[in-house]
């Protein structure tokens, strides 16, 4: 029957799997990860009703493979292409202006769509565009530059369209952009964030995350970005609230910003998340 096959498939699958010293899971599945494990991306505890004496300690909620750090377990979907949906803010690099248009990077499967009529005139102007104004894109936005911006429309074809009408997109300028895992940045009421400390952060849910800082020391906006970075590779959501625990406890803990590269920090950073979510 149809069961039998699929079990059949998954078997073989996993078999090769462990041949190749690695395991690959479904949602669903246990993940023996003994006592005091850390939960990361892509796994849960179990619910209570079917906690027992041997019950695992969390299962998957993803495709993928297991990835375990110290006591930090999580699951790494395949690397994928940025599927758009109506409403997401991202971050993207122009790559060509055409008539009326800009083509735009999103990490997509193929480039984004930004037409003229789509942005913002200087000064808010509000009219119909005009062959002057096609003659003067580049003012706006040149090859190179990097803009936030939000998916207007999504074509049956794949063809992303974008707009930034609103004031909270358009340019980006004196920052640093970094890259992450698209699955890790969830979609939120607030993309454009303002961080306590001053900084500004734009989480583009394409994986391209936007950090700069009003008048803000080097040092402080290294350490968001450490602290994204930490997250990211154990890859773990990047949240509003994952970046300040991050943050603040690598401040409490007396962890030098240098520090918060090396290869046990990630583990560290997904303790902090999970003790900031217990207070």
């Amino acid at each position: 029957d149809r069961g039998g096959q699929i079990q059949k498939a998954r078997k073989r699958r996993l078999s090769v799997a462990r041949m190749l010293g690695d395991r690959v899971v479904l949602p669903g599945e246990p993940l023996f990860g003994g006592e005091g494990v850390l939960r990361g991306h892509g796994t849960q505890v179990p619910p209570a009703s079917r906690a027992a004496v041997d019950a695992p300690a969390l299962l998957a909620t993803l495709a993928g493979r297991i990835s375990r750090v110290n006591k930090l377990v999580s699951v790494q979907a395949p690397r994928r292409r940025f599927l758009a949906e109506v409403g997401d803010v991202v971050v993207g690099r122009v790559v060509e202006v055409q008539a009326s248009r800009w083509k735009v990077d999103v990490r997509g499967a193929n480039d984004a769509t930004l037409a003229l009529s789509s942005v913002q005139l200087p000064g808010g102007q509000q009219r119909i565009r005009t062959h002057e104004d096609q003659l003067r894109m580049r003012e706006l936005y040149e090859e190179g530059d990097l803009i936030s911006a939000e998916v207007q429309a999504v074509k049956s074809d794949g063809t992303v369209h974008l707009h930034t009408h609103s004031l909270r997109y358009g340019k980006l300028q004196d920052g640093v952009v970094l890259a992450v895992p698209p699955p890790l940045v969830k979609r939120l009421k607030q993309h454009t964030l303002r961080l306590p400390m001053g900084a500004q952060v734009v989480l583009g849910v394409n994986g391209y995350i936007w950090i700069t800082g009003d008048g803000e020391e080097d040092v402080e906006l290294a350490r968001i970005r450490n602290a994204i970075r930490a997250l990211a590779r154990g890859f773990h959501s990047i949240t509003p609230d994952a970046i300040m625990a991050v943050y603040e406890k690598s401040i409490e803990k007396g962890i030098e910003v240098h520090e918060m590269l090396g290869p046990d920090f990630p583990r560290q950073a997904a303790a902090f998340v999970e003790e900031g979510k217990t207070v």
